[in-house]
């Protein structure tokens, strides 16, 4: 089975290097525009709706995620609606969709650090012990880092546990940054390190599903002299 493991587009907050977390924020005008060039090139380059007949689509139940799917796969307005209802298939154009959300797919709270940039927390104590720890200490105030990675793979491996009783071709997950992070360091076959997966706002990871893994993976964008290519 195929994923796709997408970032949200990005949102003033992400523009200002800020660590957004249990923050609510829409996605930036900037954030607007890379989400359609993303849902552009997938839909038309790749042509998701002729290759996968069968998607399931889940997402973040933050704001920026439900935004970002909207843009992406060319949601009509009434998809949130019918998501609350329960009722997210049929729609797009595809031939068969189902939408839900993932409760343990949310972002983490970055404690004391929360909607603040490195600028604003340079005279931090705790700031700087946890940049010393290469941050992989605990956030003050915040999410144990452990535990919030463990609900990331956790949510990650129910959704596809759906998706394979379903018989989905494609699942693609619309969520953040540290979930996907987590996902990849936790099941990737390489078996890389947590901040080798980091990737860019509107951006993600291509793989194949196999026994519980995530194999053959492949960045979504690779940008080469400002032109964006789906792998």
């Amino acid at each position: 089975m195929q994923v796709l493991l997408l970032r949200h587009g990005r949102t003033l907050g992400n523009e200002k290097k800020r660590y957004i977390g249990v923050t609510e924020e829409s996605l930036s005008p900037q954030g607007i525009e890379d989400c359609q060039k993303l849902g552009s090139l997938l839909r038309k380059q790749r042509k998701i709706q002729e290759q996968f007949p069968r998607i399931r689509v889940v997402m973040s139940p933050m704001k920026r995620c439900q935004e970002s799917a909207k843009i992406v796969l060319d949601l009509p307005d009434s998809f949130e609606k019918r998501l609350k209802e329960g009722n997210g298939k049929h729609i797009a154009g595809f031939q068969e969709m189902q939408m839900v959300t993932e409760a343990d797919l949310r972002e983490c709270n970055f404690g004391i650090f929360e909607n603040k940039n490195y600028l604003e927390l340079q005279n931090e104590p705790l700031y700087q012990q946890w940049i010393d720890s290469d941050g992989m200490m605990d956030f003050p105030q915040g999410d144990c880092l452990k535990e919030w990675k463990n609900r990331s793979v956790q949510g990650f491996l129910r959704q596809m546990e759906y998706a394979l009783r379903e018989q989905a071709d494609l699942v693609i997950f619309v969520v953040h940054g540290g979930s996907i992070m987590s996902i990849m360091e936790c099941l990737e076959e390489r078996g890389l390190g947590y901040y080798e997966y980091q990737v860019g706002n509107g951006d993600g990871f291509w793989a194949e599903y196999e026994m519980g893994r995530l194999c053959q993976v492949k960045k979504v964008i690779e940008q080469e002299e400002g032109k964006m290519d789906i792998i």
